[in-house]
């Protein structure tokens, strides 16, 4: 007896039975053979399953032992049908029973009897027959019990058509693959491709869920049948197949576990790409009656479907020269709120809301967020769960405002029930109490959970990098150390400093350069001095001191003439603050991992503090020394092409050099002007409709110090005006006057210009307590720097390319 999803041995011939075999229509073109008057509810379902027939093939089932009339009183049930079916000019007949074509012990099976009497071409299997649920069939060849489907034709030998009808264009090189496999497994086919299980294990009958799976015509999946299978065994059976199919072949977890682990094991051992599949091809009911689909649904480990995940597949690359490319999204849905025309051509991490915010898909749900960012490796990390589905909203140190909550609340709105009411909402950007409280409204109005950022810290467990300052707690790019470092211009300016021509009224670009007083301690984006032309750098050099020492002081105004006169008084030695956790431990770890190349970048970092000497303040335990070494290795020895995937896969090496960057660059000169920077983690981001957004970067950007012109690289660039951006010459040859921004900077689109074949971005940097995502409307400042950097624009002749 057949049933959905399972399939049975059907009655031999000798079988005895009490009761006479009876014909049923079952549909069109379709007849059930059975016991009694009325055949069996699971023999009824089986027939929807498989009709209508074609036009020109006749399907007949067989639910029933044939009793002691054998295979000869089956022909006599059926002649009244297939004769008709002759008639109606029908040429195939599908024997839906198992051991239809088997001829142990001499004796004629029931196919050939059928072929032979009605003329037909019979389809018949040796061995267990399964009906699968989209209604293709299968036949296992089982230990002991060979099985497979069989076409017989009159006047000639039966031949084998193969395990599956109809016959997947990937069947016959799944028959190379061996039954043993490594690691005490085995491999047995299943009609969605091969299942991997433990050889221990107990086989699993055909009615199991193994056999339920049905199968893609567009390429095999291979499935694991229990947890723990190990990447070895799923390695030597990909191995076994040709090039194409295991290109295309998927990992497939029965019990709903996360396999993206697994699958870049798998790649490493086979040093190619993997696919890894998220749930199982279910059945469901169309929206017309009759109708059926496929689609993928997440498990829970007895095999109960649940969600539909919109990540269907993910492709796991191998290692390639020590550094792990990042997964990436294969097969995807959006979201129902999202469909439509928004998401013609668009990316799965660039599903637009509007111009400011923008929806990507990840393996464990969904993630919310700003247009310029990417989303955090919390949520693209996150692992697949079967019961929830993870909604990520923002990114860290970026606010979330209220431009956000109507599109959270109509994707919210348009998810299916089954989504919805496993949504997991966890913040990941800055929210505020009025936020917060507009948030768990939402929550209560859908009927999702919510996790507060507390919460979401907890129950991720993971460390982002981009979420901490260097070797410690957070802390905003371009502050000063708690104490002051001689030597080295914190751009600050003194009441008393001289100041020339007043620029225009534009926050954050002052006056004029002045004097740095190192005693006031006020963050470089705050005070420091700027004159009308572009590029001015804020470093002082003996000479500027003295030119601001002669420079005159205008009179003092009748507020200051009110106020105390400051006095002068000695220095007091303060003692030492300590440095922030302890950096001494990524001391060790970069100097370990250099090797023999720590000298030479050591070299470089002591001939610099020998110049400036002041670059040495504060330092413990050699800090200095390793902090600047960081940054000499990341401007000569560091494939910049390489970087972001090593940041990405948590590289613990590229991390700790990146910690020990970002104090390093700290003890630098910072640098108030143009830059010029053909970095791809800005340029391969700019489209007109950023204006006004914010864009940061996953690495450290690169750039070159605009003096009077731009240099005009033929390739696409972006010109921004640097307020924290470090000078470097004095570690590396000052010619180039090479400028670097720190990984947490961030920068607002201005505008995007074209010049020739190459895009030009017109940026700003940020302060550092500037977290917003921008605006659509530029403020006043940004207003006169883009002024400034458009007028560097048009000076600018044709000039060789800076660096990146």
């Amino acid at each position: 007896m057949i049933r959905r999803g399972a399939g049975r041995r059907a009655g031999r011939a000798g079988a005895r039975t009490a009761r006479p075999l009876t014909v049923t229509p079952g549909g069109e073109r379709v007849h059930l053979v059975h016991l009694g008057d009325r055949p069996p509810a699971p023999l009824t379902d089986l027939a929807g399953l498989l009709g209508p027939a074609g036009q020109d093939e006749v399907v007949v089932v067989v639910g029933s032992s044939l009793g002691d009339g054998g295979v000869d009183t089956l022909c006599n049930e059926l002649a009244p049908a297939l004769e008709e079916s002759r008639k109606a000019d029908i040429r195939v007949l599908r024997l839906v029973m198992s051991a239809g074509a088997d001829e142990a012990g001499g004796r004629h099976s029931a196919a050939r009897l059928l072929c032979e009497r009605w003329g037909l071409d019979v389809l018949a299997t040796a061995g267990a027959a399964v009906v699968v649920p989209d209604g293709s069939l299968f036949s296992p060849d089982l230990p002991g019990a060979p099985g497979g489907w069989w076409h017989f034709s009159t006047g000639q030998v039966p031949r084998r058509v193969g395990s599956r009808l109809p016959v997947p264009d990937w069947e016959p090189a799944l028959e190379r693959v061996g039954r043993e496999t490594a690691d005490g497994h085995v491999v047995e086919a299943v009609p969605a491709g091969l299942l991997v299980r433990p050889a221990q294990a107990t086989a699993p009958v055909v009615h199991a869920l193994p056999y339920a799976v049905p199968p893609d015509p567009d390429r095999p999946h291979v499935l694991l049948g229990a947890p723990g299978v190990p990447a070895e065994a799923l390695a030597d059976v990909l191995a076994a197949l040709p090039g194409r199919l295991r290109r295309s072949a998927r990992l497939l977890s029965l019990d709903g576990q996360d396999l993206i682990g697994t699958g870049r094991a798998v790649a490493d051992l086979i040093g190619a790409e993997t696919q890894v599949a998220h749930g199982i091809p279910v059945i469901t009911e169309g929206s017309v009656p009759g109708e059926t689909s496929v689609s993928l649904r997440m498990v829970g480990a007895d095999g109960t479907p649940s969600w539909r995940p919109y990540v269907e597949s993910v492709v796991c690359p191998p290692v390639r020269d020590g550094v792990r490319p990042p997964v990436r999204v294969g097969a995807w849905r959006a979201p129902a709120g999202l469909g439509g025309e928004r998401t013609v051509g668009a990316e799965p991490d660039a599903l637009p809301l509007d111009g400011r915010w923008k929806a990507a898909v990840t393996p464990a749900g969904l993630w919310i967020g700003p247009r310029s960012t990417r989303p955090p490796r919390a949520a693209s990390d996150r692992p697949v769960a079967h019961d929830v589905v993870a909604v990520d909203l923002g990114a860290p140190r970026r606010a979330l405002d209220d431009s956000l909550w109507p599109h959270l609340d109509a994707l919210l709105r348009d998810m299916e029930p089954e989504e919805r009411e496993r949504a997991v909402v966890h913040v990941h950007g800055v929210l505020g109490a009025k936020g917060m409280d507009r948030l768990r409204r939402l929550a209560v109005r859908h009927g999702f959970s919510l996790l507060a950022p507390e919460q979401t810290a907890r129950a991720t467990q993971t460390h982002t990098p981009d979420e901490s300052g260097p070797e410690g707690e957070p802390e905003p790019e371009g502050s000063v150390p708690a104490a002051p470092v001689p030597g080295v211009p914190l751009a600050t300016t003194s009441a008393h400093a001289p100041v020339a021509s007043p620029a225009p009224d534009v926050p954050d670009v002052p006056d004029a350069p002045d004097v740095p007083d190192v005693s006031s301690g006020e963050p470089a984006y705050a005070t420091a001095g700027v004159g009308v032309g572009v590029g001015v750098d804020t470093s002082t050099s003996t000479s500027t001191r003295e030119n601001a020492a002669r420079a005159p002081v205008p009179p003092p105004s009748e507020e200051s003439r009110s106020r105390p006169t400051p006095v002068a008084r000695p220095a007091v030695p303060q003692p030492s603050a300590p440095q922030p956790s302890a950096p001494q431990t990524d001391h060790e770890r970069l100097r370990a991992s250099l090797g023999p190349f720590w000298e030479r970048h050591a070299k470089a970092a002591t001939q610099a503090m020998t110049r400036m000497p002041g670059m040495r303040a504060q330092d413990t335990g050699g800090a200095s020394l390793a902090h600047l070494a960081a940054v000499h290795v990341y401007l000569t020895a560091v494939d910049a092409s390489e970087l972001g995937t090593a940041v990405a896969d948590d590289d613990e090496s590229t991390l700790t050099l990146l910690r020990c960057l970002e104090w390093g660059l700290r003890r630098l000169p910072s640098y108030r002007g143009a830059v010029v920077s053909t970095g791809p983690g800005l340029t391969t981001r700019l489209t007109p409709d950023l204006v006004g957004t914010r864009l940061d970067s996953e690495v450290p950007v690169r750039g070159t110090a605009v003096e009077a012109t731009c240099p005009a690289p033929p390739a696409d660039h972006v010109l921004i005006w640097s307020v924290t951006g470090r000078r470097t010459d004095a570690l590396v040859d000052g010619e180039g006057r090479e400028i670097l921004f720190s990984r947490h900077s961030g920068f607002r689109v201005l505008d995007v210009v074209r010049r020739g074949p190459a895009t030009i971005g017109l940026l700003r940097e940020l302060p550092p307590h500037d977290r917003s995502s921008g605006t659509a409307e530029l403020s006043g400042a940004d207003t006169a720097l883009l002024e400034r950097l458009r007028t560097a624009l048009d000076l600018s002749p044709a000039a060789p390319a800076g660096p990146s």
